[in-house]
């Protein structure tokens, strides 16, 4: 089993190990079938990397990792299994280019992406308790829920405030997953079923600018992560450029593209039909790809 960096809030436990399903050719198509079948538009990601994680995850310490367990999963683990997957299906090692701000030469290079540090979450995960001006309040780490309520939110409230009354723990509340309602169809609905829960009044849900800095970097300090910037130098100059590496990187890939054409190679050369094919493991029909080339080779 891996081991999140961060672990699946059950209320009681912080559940961490995890397994993928074996990555067959069936689950590739279901996989790319979940992306395509979305369309990629940037502000669907968090709907998508749900449906990716879900499809993906055979179980989380044990139990099965449903949607609403994925769901629940914070940010950083999600980011981190999008990763782990992309690694697995695949995509370990990319190529960029940087136009260089100080010379104007371009460069290429190369990351690997299981060489990239993983940290994890610190003492306290998943929450912090901040003292603002309504006195110490709780607050939990955002979540994939969390990420797709705001995109139900639209121009109502901002997406800050809107996460921070997500993430806002009343003193009464056990697991505020459950009372907040993720996904909800306003958000309004949300934070007032928060407030009922808590008997805390309109005013007493917003924070000064001052509170939401803290809240953020107490978070921030808490949550586990992975790197999603690195710094690459120029080989002529050498100044140095921050790169953004999208942790989601692997929903702009045409998962499984490949896969109708090494059907169709298996099939001429074993007769074996779709179903079966789909069955093996995407490291036993690379096996057998590679035999049925040895064999070409070898009649020439």
């Amino acid at each position: 089993m891996d081991t999140l960096p961060g672990g699946y809030w059950d209320g009681s436990n912080c559940q961490k190990r995890f397994n993928f399903r074996e990555l067959t050719g069936q689950l590739e198509l279901d996989l790319a079938d979940a992306v395509t079948g979305m369309g990629r538009n940037p502000n669907s990601a968090p709907v998508l990397v749900t449906s990716v994680l879900s499809k993906a995850l055979d179980n989380i310490d044990g139990k099965p990792a449903t949607k609403e367990i994925v769901h629940d999963l914070s940010v950083p683990d999600r980011q981190y299994l999008m990763r782990k997957l992309a690694i697995l299906l695949g995509y370990d090692t990319a190529w960029f280019s940087k136009d260089c701000s100080s010379c104007a030469e371009r460069f290429d290079f190369q990351i690997t992406y299981s060489d990239l540090p993983v940290f994890p979450a610190k003492e306290g995960y998943p929450y912090v308790i901040v003292n603002t001006k309504h006195g110490k309040q709780k607050f939990r780490v955002p979540t994939g829920a969390d990420q797709e309520a705001i995109l139900k939110v639209g121009n109502d409230i901002d997406s800050e405030t809107a996460l921070l009354r997500l993430c806002y723990v009343p003193e009464k509340q056990g697991h505020v997953s459950e009372e907040l309602g993720y996904v909800p169809e306003k958000f309004g609905r949300a934070s007032e079923k928060a407030r009922h829960v808590s008997h805390v009044s309109d005013d007493e849900l917003e924070f000064s600018e001052k509170d939401t800095a803290k809240i953020g970097a107490a978070l921030e300090e808490v949550s586990p992560s992975v790197i999603t910037n690195i710094n690459a130098g120029c080989p002529e100059c050498g100044e140095s450029h921050q790169i953004r590496l999208d942790p989601y990187f692997l929903l702009e890939k045409n998962i499984g593209s490949q896969l109708l054409n090494d059907i169709h190679t298996i099939a001429q050369s074993y007769h074996w039909n779709e179903k079966e094919i789909l069955a093996l493991s995407k490291q036993r029909r690379e096996i057998y790809l590679d035999l049925i080339e040895q064999d070409s080779i070898a009649r020439e």
